[in-house]
């Protein structure tokens, strides 16, 4: 049983402790930062504001005020008009998101890209 100790435990740190394998798990916190979205029919810019507000300058965001984002580490969910848009993307890089979204009717890839 002791002959199988190191082995276990190299196999171990080579799997999970090692560097090459290990992914950085990106987290910023997004409020107060505005980004430009696009996919493959609009282009437009959106703000993560406090309390989880969110503004956007999408021509069909007719109820502003019913705008939401939240932020789980590198997961970022937003909605639009009451969540008849959803929205999940993923923090792939400090000024990059990417992801899809969706409604009653259809879904879509999209990206953002944080503004300078």
């Amino acid at each position: 049983m002791k002959s199988l100790i190191f082995p276990v435990t190299f196999f171990c740190w080579v799997f999970t402790g090692c560097s090459v394998f290990h992914r950085e798990r990106l987290s910023y916190n997004l409020t107060k930062t505005s980004w430009i979205y696009t996919d493959s029919d609009w282009t437009y810019t959106i703000e993560f504001s406090k309390r989880g507000k969110l503004y956007s300058t999408h021509p069909n965001d007719k109820t502003r005020g019913n705008d939401f984002w939240e932020q789980h580490g590198n997961i970022i969910h937003f909605s639009y008009n009451d969540k008849f848009s959803l929205y999940e993307g993923r923090l792939t890089h400090k000024d990059t998101i990417r992801g899809k979204g969706y409604n009653k009717l259809m879904n879509w890839d999209f990206q953002l890209t944080r503004k300078k």
